[in-house]
């Protein structure tokens, strides 16, 4: 069994350089500066403001690296932190030809590095404890990773939960480094054997995990919401739980299209809703109505059949409001007519409100016609019928006298309101005078008898 760790491929070492010296990064220990620039081990000391990267050497020891002057033909291949003994006296380092040990590397010209294919590596579980997030102990398999001042890292779980500390840095070495590796499932230790590249897919299946199981609390209704303890790969914290969210998800990719689209949707729904108890309000109200209607006409429509018939005392207020003359001729429904003296015209100088017009029907007496009865129209000859208010025109109908019933509502019913109010005040001047005609102060004239009318109660 090969048991020789294996060769960084040329296509990292071509993006990740020293940012002094400009070569591979293969010796510790690794700064990290401002605006991303990483520091190898041999430029370390030209700056003392930096962070150093514990995460990233941990990666990179796992790998072989070509020797500084790998361009000038050295084939020697290096593990971690040997490039300090070798390239001090590496005889591929000078330029001169006559005491060359290999001559024939003096008429070579420098190579240049092949884009070679790259073969995803697994990450060794020794590494595993290097390369866990500080503050969810998560492993740092998905980009961005950041770094603090003290060489500790920030997962991305972390930094798209609650965002990343103003002194933290972007950890583009780890993540240029990760690329090639293979990691496992946060959820490991539970069994699941998923090992993914870095990057988002890993994200995506760790929220999505047949391992990660919530603990849930007992319940009589299961549909509810419930608070409780959460039991995950990084301990225990409060938290609501919900069928449809997981811990440390990755966010939506769901646009803002879709979203406006769903709120529409919801937005339609209410109002479909609304409009339909609406309309069952306004049926169910038409339907009342048209009730009242027929049973109001049939009891009038018998007024002329049935001989004296007493008149109601909704029909009296009906009377007094629209100016209708009291006839007890016209009542009974049959003798001669009335002299004009005392008898209106067909027209009336008053007339029914059309709110009224379609439940009272004109008195007509004996031998008297109604209105336009004689007029003979013929619709193929062109001429239609008119149809007139008996009434005449001028009246503006006064609120009917009903009494208050005890179903009846108080939104919207003044009159109903201000009859309870005048028996409230008759009540309470009826309590004042026979508490005035009870006092035993009522002959007391002046002061002294007040005084001596009080020491008689006492």
């Amino acid at each position: 069994m090969n048991n020789r760790p294996p060769s960084i491929p040329f296509s990292v070492i071509r993006e990740l350089r020293c940012g002094n010296c400009r070569n591979a990064i293969s010796c510790a220990p690794v700064i990290v500066l401002s605006h991303e620039v990483v520091l190898c081990g041999r430029c370390h000391k030209v700056t003392k403001n930096g962070y150093r990267n514990h995460a990233f050497e941990a990666l990179a020891s796992i790998f072989l690296y070509p020797c500084r002057y790998w361009s000038n033909h050295c084939p020697r291949i290096l593990q971690w932190n040997e490039c300090f003994d070798h390239e001090e006296r590496c005889s591929y380092s000078s330029g001169c030809g006559l005491f060359f040990k290999h001559p024939k590397a003096f008429v070579k010209g420098a190579r240049d590095m092949p884009f070679d294919d790259v073969r995803l590596i697994p990450v060794p579980e020794t590494l595993f404890d290097q390369i866990k997030c500080v503050q969810c102990e998560s492993y740092l398999s998905c980009e961005p990773v950041h770094i603090r001042p003290d060489g500790r890292n920030l997962c991305h779980r972390c930094y798209s939960s609650n965002g990343a500390p103003g002194e933290c840095l972007r950890n583009v070495a780890y993540e240029m480094v990760s690329n090639i590796l293979v990691f496992p499932c946060v959820y490991r230790n539970r069994g699941c054997p998923t090992r993914l590249k870095f990057g988002r897919d890993l994200w995506h299946h760790e929220s999505e995990c047949s391992y990660n199981q919530m603990y849930r609390k007992p319940e009589r209704n299961a549909s509810k919401k419930e608070r409780g303890v959460i039991q995950t790969h990084s301990g225990h914290y409060y938290g609501t739980i919900t069928p449809y969210s997981a811990p440390f998800a990755p966010p939506s990719t769901n646009s803002e299209f879709d979203i406006n689209k769903e709120l529409v949707k919801s937005l339609k729904k209410q109002q479909e809703r609304k409009m339909m108890k609406a309309e069952e309000i306004n049926s169910a109200i038409l339907d009342n109505s048209s009730v009242e209607n027929k049973s109001s006409s049939s009891e009038y429509s018998t007024r002329s059949d049935e001989p004296q018939t007493p008149r109601s005392a909704y029909s009296d207020n009906f009377a007094y409001t629209n100016g209708v003359r009291d006839d007890p001729e016209a009542d009974s429904g049959g003798g001669e007519p009335p002299p004009a003296s005392r008898r209106g015209s067909n027209d009336g100088e008053r007339h029914l409100s059309r709110a009224n017009s379609y439940i009272y029907e004109p008195v007509l007496y004996k031998g008297q016609k109604s209105p336009l009865q004689d007029l003979d129209y013929n619709l193929l000859a062109g001429h239609y019928p008119v149809f007139l208010n008996p009434y005449g025109q001028g009246i503006i109908p006064k609120p009917s006298f009903r009494s208050a019933v005890r179903t009846d509502s108080f939104l919207n019913n003044k009159e109903l309101i201000n009859e309870l109010r005048l028996k409230q005040q008759l009540k309470a001047r009826s309590a004042e005078k026979r508490d005035a005609d009870n006092s035993p102060y009522k002959e007391c004239n002046n002061l002294e008898e007040i005084l001596q009318a009080h020491n008689n109660i006492g």
